[in-house]
Protein backbone atom coordinates (compact mmCIF):
# COMPACT_ATOMS: atom_id res chain seq x y z
CA UNK A 1 0.00 0.00 0.00
CA UNK A 2 2.99 2.31 -0.19
CA UNK A 3 3.49 2.65 3.57
CA UNK A 4 7.10 1.58 3.28
CA UNK A 5 7.79 4.52 1.02
CA UNK A 6 9.42 7.42 2.94
CA UNK A 7 7.45 9.79 0.74
CA UNK A 8 4.16 8.34 1.96
CA UNK A 9 2.25 9.72 4.94
CA UNK A 10 -1.17 9.37 6.46
CA UNK A 11 -2.82 12.03 8.60
CA UNK A 12 -4.52 11.23 11.86
CA UNK A 13 -8.22 10.47 12.00
CA UNK A 14 -8.85 14.11 12.85
CA UNK A 15 -6.77 15.35 9.95
CA UNK A 16 -7.87 17.12 6.77
CA UNK A 17 -9.89 15.76 3.89
CA UNK A 18 -6.61 15.22 2.02
CA UNK A 19 -5.44 12.59 4.54
CA UNK A 20 -4.86 8.94 3.69
CA UNK A 21 -3.51 9.62 0.20
CA UNK A 22 -0.04 8.58 -1.01
CA UNK A 23 2.32 11.53 -1.01
CA UNK A 24 5.08 11.70 -3.61
CA UNK A 25 8.30 13.57 -3.02
CA UNK A 26 7.09 17.12 -3.39
CA UNK A 27 8.39 19.57 -6.01
CA UNK A 28 10.40 22.59 -4.85
CA UNK A 29 7.34 24.90 -4.57
CA UNK A 30 5.63 22.70 -2.01
CA UNK A 31 8.88 22.09 -0.16
CA UNK A 32 9.46 25.84 0.00
CA UNK A 33 5.96 26.37 1.43
CA UNK A 34 6.72 23.81 4.11
CA UNK A 35 10.03 25.54 4.98
CA UNK A 36 8.25 28.89 5.21
CA UNK A 37 5.72 27.42 7.61
CA UNK A 38 8.53 25.92 9.72
CA UNK A 39 10.11 29.38 9.82
CA UNK A 40 6.81 30.85 11.03
CA UNK A 41 6.61 28.16 13.68
CA UNK A 42 10.12 29.09 14.90
CA UNK A 43 9.14 32.74 15.24
CA UNK A 44 5.89 31.80 16.95
CA UNK A 45 7.54 29.57 19.54
CA UNK A 46 10.16 32.21 20.25
CA UNK A 47 7.29 34.49 21.25
CA UNK A 48 5.66 31.90 23.49
CA UNK A 49 4.75 28.22 23.62
CA UNK A 50 1.31 27.13 22.45
CA UNK A 51 -0.33 23.74 22.82
CA UNK A 52 -2.22 23.88 19.53
CA UNK A 53 0.11 25.24 16.81
CA UNK A 54 -1.63 26.17 13.54
CA UNK A 55 -1.53 23.51 10.83
CA UNK A 56 -0.42 20.91 13.39
CA UNK A 57 -2.90 18.41 11.94
CA UNK A 58 -1.56 18.85 8.41
CA UNK A 59 1.36 16.58 7.73
CA UNK A 60 2.25 17.27 4.12
CA UNK A 61 3.67 20.30 2.32
CA UNK A 62 0.77 20.11 -0.14
CA UNK A 63 -1.81 20.53 2.61
CA UNK A 64 0.15 23.39 4.15
CA UNK A 65 0.52 25.01 0.74
CA UNK A 66 -3.25 24.87 0.19
CA UNK A 67 -4.01 26.54 3.52
CA UNK A 68 -1.36 29.21 3.05
CA UNK A 69 -2.67 29.79 -0.48
CA UNK A 70 -6.21 30.27 0.81
CA UNK A 71 -4.89 32.72 3.38
CA UNK A 72 -2.94 34.64 0.73
CA UNK A 73 -6.03 34.82 -1.50
CA UNK A 74 -8.32 36.08 1.26
CA UNK A 75 -5.77 38.63 2.46
CA UNK A 76 -5.30 39.95 -1.08
CA UNK A 77 -9.07 40.48 -1.43
CA UNK A 78 -9.03 42.37 1.86
CA UNK A 79 -6.67 44.85 0.21
CA UNK A 80 -9.57 45.85 -2.06
CA UNK A 81 -12.48 45.60 0.38
CA UNK A 82 -12.14 45.34 4.15
CA UNK A 83 -15.51 43.93 5.17
CA UNK A 84 -16.70 41.85 2.22
CA UNK A 85 -14.21 38.95 2.53
CA UNK A 86 -14.82 38.79 6.28
CA UNK A 87 -18.57 38.67 5.63
CA UNK A 88 -18.18 35.93 3.02
CA UNK A 89 -15.95 33.82 5.26
CA UNK A 90 -18.42 34.25 8.11
CA UNK A 91 -21.33 33.27 5.86
CA UNK A 92 -19.51 30.17 4.60
CA UNK A 93 -18.61 29.22 8.16
CA UNK A 94 -22.23 29.71 9.20
CA UNK A 95 -23.29 27.39 6.39
CA UNK A 96 -20.74 24.76 7.36
CA UNK A 97 -18.57 25.25 4.27
CA UNK A 98 -15.58 26.79 6.03
CA UNK A 99 -14.11 25.77 9.38
CA UNK A 100 -12.94 28.63 11.57
CA UNK A 101 -10.50 28.29 14.47
CA UNK A 102 -12.04 28.67 17.91
CA UNK A 103 -10.61 32.18 18.28
CA UNK A 104 -12.51 33.30 15.17
CA UNK A 105 -15.82 31.67 16.00
CA UNK A 106 -17.42 35.08 16.42
CA UNK A 107 -17.23 35.63 12.64
CA UNK A 108 -19.87 32.94 12.09
CA UNK A 109 -22.40 34.61 14.37
CA UNK A 110 -25.46 35.60 12.25
CA UNK A 111 -25.54 39.10 13.74
CA UNK A 112 -21.84 39.63 12.99
CA UNK A 113 -22.27 38.32 9.43
CA UNK A 114 -25.21 40.66 8.81
CA UNK A 115 -23.27 43.61 10.26
CA UNK A 116 -20.25 42.83 8.07
CA UNK A 117 -22.40 42.70 4.93
CA UNK A 118 -23.99 46.04 5.89
CA UNK A 119 -20.54 47.57 6.39
CA UNK A 120 -19.42 46.11 3.05
CA UNK A 121 -22.33 47.83 1.29
CA UNK A 122 -21.49 51.12 3.01
CA UNK A 123 -17.82 50.80 2.07
CA UNK A 124 -18.70 50.17 -1.58
CA UNK A 125 -21.12 53.11 -1.66
CA UNK A 126 -18.65 55.60 -0.21
CA UNK A 127 -15.96 54.44 -2.60
CA UNK A 128 -18.16 55.42 -5.54
CA UNK A 129 -18.49 59.04 -4.40
CA UNK A 130 -15.55 60.96 -5.85
CA UNK A 131 -15.48 63.56 -3.05
CA UNK A 132 -15.13 60.81 -0.41
CA UNK A 133 -12.43 58.73 -2.09
CA UNK A 134 -9.43 60.30 -0.38
CA UNK A 135 -11.04 60.18 3.05
CA UNK A 136 -12.23 56.65 2.38
CA UNK A 137 -8.72 55.49 1.49
CA UNK A 138 -7.25 57.06 4.63
CA UNK A 139 -9.87 55.49 6.89
CA UNK A 140 -10.22 52.13 5.18
CA UNK A 141 -6.57 51.24 4.54
CA UNK A 142 -5.81 50.40 8.20
CA UNK A 143 -9.06 48.42 8.36
CA UNK A 144 -8.09 46.52 5.20
CA UNK A 145 -4.73 45.66 6.75
CA UNK A 146 -6.50 44.44 9.90
CA UNK A 147 -8.95 42.42 7.81
CA UNK A 148 -6.12 40.79 5.87
CA UNK A 149 -4.36 39.87 9.11
CA UNK A 150 -7.50 38.25 10.53
CA UNK A 151 -8.30 36.35 7.33
CA UNK A 152 -4.80 34.94 6.87
CA UNK A 153 -4.64 33.85 10.50
CA UNK A 154 -8.09 32.26 10.31
CA UNK A 155 -7.25 30.38 7.11
CA UNK A 156 -4.01 28.95 8.52
CA UNK A 157 -5.58 27.96 11.85
CA UNK A 158 -3.79 30.56 13.97
CA UNK A 159 -5.34 32.52 16.80
CA UNK A 160 -5.46 36.07 18.07
CA UNK A 161 -2.72 35.78 20.69
CA UNK A 162 0.86 37.02 20.58
CA UNK A 163 2.08 33.60 19.44
CA UNK A 164 0.11 34.08 16.20
CA UNK A 165 1.95 37.31 15.38
CA UNK A 166 3.74 35.84 12.31
CA UNK A 167 0.45 34.83 10.63
CA UNK A 168 -1.23 38.11 11.55
CA UNK A 169 1.76 40.09 10.26
CA UNK A 170 1.89 38.12 7.02
CA UNK A 171 -1.80 38.68 6.31
CA UNK A 172 -1.58 42.36 7.17
CA UNK A 173 1.45 42.79 4.91
CA UNK A 174 -0.34 41.16 1.95
CA UNK A 175 -3.48 43.25 2.39
CA UNK A 176 -1.43 46.41 2.97
CA UNK A 177 0.60 45.84 -0.20
CA UNK A 178 -2.56 45.39 -2.28
CA UNK A 179 -4.22 48.42 -0.66
CA UNK A 180 -1.16 50.60 -1.29
CA UNK A 181 -0.90 49.43 -4.91
CA UNK A 182 -4.61 50.14 -5.37
CA UNK A 183 -4.23 53.72 -4.11
CA UNK A 184 -1.17 54.33 -6.26
CA UNK A 185 -2.45 52.71 -9.47
CA UNK A 186 -6.13 53.55 -9.43
CA UNK A 187 -6.77 56.49 -11.80
CA UNK A 188 -7.86 59.81 -10.35
CA UNK A 189 -11.56 60.62 -10.34
CA UNK A 190 -11.19 63.16 -13.14
CA UNK A 191 -9.47 63.07 -16.49
CA UNK A 192 -8.96 59.32 -16.67
CA UNK A 193 -11.78 58.71 -19.12
CA UNK A 194 -13.26 56.12 -16.75
CA UNK A 195 -15.74 57.09 -14.05
CA UNK A 196 -14.81 56.34 -10.42
CA UNK A 197 -18.18 54.62 -10.01
CA UNK A 198 -17.27 52.16 -12.76
CA UNK A 199 -13.86 51.43 -11.25
CA UNK A 200 -15.43 50.96 -7.82
CA UNK A 201 -18.12 48.68 -9.23
CA UNK A 202 -15.39 46.65 -10.91
CA UNK A 203 -13.66 46.28 -7.55
CA UNK A 204 -16.96 45.22 -5.97
CA UNK A 205 -17.53 42.52 -8.59
CA UNK A 206 -13.98 41.23 -8.33
CA UNK A 207 -14.12 41.25 -4.53
CA UNK A 208 -17.33 39.18 -4.53
CA UNK A 209 -16.14 36.64 -7.10
CA UNK A 210 -12.61 36.41 -5.74
CA UNK A 211 -13.86 36.31 -2.15
CA UNK A 212 -15.94 33.24 -2.97
CA UNK A 213 -13.17 31.60 -5.00
CA UNK A 214 -10.59 32.29 -2.29
CA UNK A 215 -12.36 30.00 0.16
CA UNK A 216 -12.00 27.01 -2.17
CA UNK A 217 -9.05 27.69 -4.53
CA UNK A 218 -5.58 28.60 -3.30
CA UNK A 219 -3.55 31.47 -4.81
CA UNK A 220 -5.89 32.07 -7.80
CA UNK A 221 -7.54 35.09 -6.09
CA UNK A 222 -4.15 36.80 -5.88
CA UNK A 223 -3.83 36.53 -9.67
CA UNK A 224 -7.30 38.03 -10.16
CA UNK A 225 -6.52 40.92 -7.81
CA UNK A 226 -3.28 41.48 -9.72
CA UNK A 227 -5.32 41.69 -12.92
CA UNK A 228 -7.44 44.50 -11.44
CA UNK A 229 -4.32 46.41 -10.41
CA UNK A 230 -2.85 45.89 -13.89
CA UNK A 231 -6.05 47.28 -15.41
CA UNK A 232 -5.72 50.37 -13.24
CA UNK A 233 -2.12 50.72 -14.38
CA UNK A 234 -3.12 50.54 -18.04
CA UNK A 235 -5.78 53.21 -17.56
CA UNK A 236 -3.31 55.51 -15.82
CA UNK A 237 -0.72 54.93 -18.53
CA UNK A 238 -3.23 55.72 -21.27
CA UNK A 239 -4.20 58.89 -19.42
CA UNK A 240 -0.52 59.93 -19.20
CA UNK A 241 -0.06 59.47 -22.94
CA UNK A 242 -3.16 61.55 -23.58
CA UNK A 243 -1.87 64.49 -21.56
CA UNK A 244 1.61 64.16 -23.06
CA UNK A 245 0.03 64.51 -26.54
CA UNK A 246 -1.88 67.58 -25.42
CA UNK A 247 1.30 69.19 -24.09
CA UNK A 248 3.03 68.57 -27.41
CA UNK A 249 0.15 70.19 -29.28
CA UNK A 250 0.24 73.14 -26.90
CA UNK A 251 3.92 73.69 -27.57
Amino acid sequence: DGRGDPCYSTASASGPVFSGLPRPCWPPLWTTAFKIQVFLFAIRYSLGERSDPPLSGYNSPMEILLLVGIGVGLASVAGLRAFLPLALVGAFALGGLFELPVSFGFLSDPVVVAALFALAVAEGFLDKVASFQTVSDVVMTPLRILSGALLFAAATGAGLDAASAPELAAGGAIAGAVAAARIFLRPASSGSGVSPAFLSAMEDAVAVVVGVVAVFVAFLPLALVAFVLFFFYRVRKRRGRKYEGLRILGD
